[in-house]
């Protein structure tokens, strides 16, 4: 369980959710709120002819394999290594005060002593999902299907480099994981979603819904209207405010993201068709090259690319977090603050066994821990079109 400070098995997870991106199997519900470290105000403490899959040499032999470079790496942080807490401090603005220069009073007299004291947040991220990777490693036995050194160690090679994209997509997969989460956590909380085609409808007074609105005659002119609502929502975001996110009560946050700041990610499946029908190149220059912006071929299946279904965990009013109700929608795209998300692996490590007398073998275990963190008191917009 997430938001504790104990370190918590992940790969029945870390697995489930690989067969929904890789399209083993079809989109599923995963709980979120069981790994999501998500921002909270509780100060939680405690004791810190072997494979029988290679013939014997027959031909030229070629290893197939690639370097595999995962997605959403504008989410990806910095190593925390020490401790098992990391802290987020920050000020919540004050009421300005009557200014008494004007208000002076005969026989009276000013006390410039008063006490006004700063009002202080602080948000507290916990726990770490950890999981292991292995690597047998044979004495002779497969001599016999390699023709020269050179070739065993190429297979070599390709084995290890099997195991590099395996975490790679490994921390892809927490990616989604974590941006699915704060996705689930703001249609949850009604926090930040927007229904563009709702919205749409309300300044057109057209009578589209979700299916109709993909309508030939229907979506250039919508996506015209959309993508100047969406640049108009981002540079709403760069005005100091207390909306599109989550506050503590009492304790109000003044947010503004600079576009410099911003994460945008569009569903590709959508954005691709408006780049060729509807998107200029002003758009491209004036807009997408200032934020972050990226392409998401799929949120959580690539069999259902606009799906996301999650049971997500996000924080409440009161400051404490919560487990949210199942969510089921299809998603355009997310914009939100470059700090109210992020992933990291740390303490990466590996070490090989000696070798096993009997059995002419070793064994390399890599172990990772990854910390993915959601804090909803950071701007954020979920874009449905609905």
């Amino acid at each position: 369980m997430a938001n504790t400070l104990s370190f918590d098995q992940v790969a029945t997870l870390l697995n489930a959710t690989l067969q929904q991106v890789r399209g083993d199997t079809a989109v599923a519900d995963i709980n979120t709120a069981n790994f999501a470290t998500v921002a909270q105000t509780a100060l939680l403490s405690g004791y810190d002819p072997l494979l029988n899959a290679i013939s014997q040499v027959l031909t030229r032999t070629y290893f197939s394999v690639r370097p595999y470079s995962p997605k959403f790496r504008g989410i990806m942080m910095d190593e925390q290594q020490w401790g098992n807490m990391v802290r987020k401090v920050q000020v919540v603005d004050k009421a300005a005060q009557d200014n008494d220069e004007y208000k002076l009073v005969d026989g009276a007299s000013v006390d410039p002593y008063i006490v006004n004291k700063p009002k202080i947040l602080q948000l507290n991220y916990y726990g770490a999902q950890t999981y292991s990777r292995d690597l047998p490693i044979f004495k002779n036995q497969l001599d016999v299907a390699f023709s020269s050194a050179d070739e065993l160690g190429a297979f070599w090679s390709m084995l290890y480099q099997n195991l590099d994209d395996l975490v790679a997509q490994d921390q892809e997969t927490m990616a989604r994981l974590c941006i699915c989460n704060f996705i689930g956590g703001k249609i949850d909380a009604d926090n930040g979603v927007v229904h563009l085609v709702a919205k749409y409808n309300e300044i057109t007074g057209e009578t589209l819904t979700a299916e109709t609105v993909r309508n030939q005659a229907n979506w250039v002119p919508f996506c015209r209207w959309m993508l100047g609502y969406i640049k108009t929502l981002s540079e709403k975001l760069t005005e100091r405010s207390t909306l599109y996110h989550i506050n503590v009560t009492d304790k109000p946050i003044t947010r503004h993201t600079p576009l410099e700041r911003q994460k945008v990610y569009l569903l590709s499946d959508d954005a691709n068709m408006i780049d060729t029908t509807v998107m200029s190149q002003a758009y491209h220059d004036n807009y997408l090259k200032v934020v972050d912006f990226e392409r998401v071929g799929f949120w959580q299946s690539i069999q259902s690319p606009a799906q996301v279904k999650v049971t997500p965990s996000y924080l409440k009013a009161d400051g404490t977090i919560t487990a949210g109700a199942a969510v089921d929608k299809e998603v355009f795209g997310v914009i939100f603050d470059e700090e109210a998300l992020g992933i990291t692996l740390v303490n990466k490590w590996s070490a090989t066994t000696p070798l096993n007398a009997r059995g002419g073998y070793s064994v390399m275990w890599t172990h990772y821990t990854g910390r993915w963190c959601n804090d909803f008191t950071e701007n954020g917009l979920v874009l449905l079109l609905d």
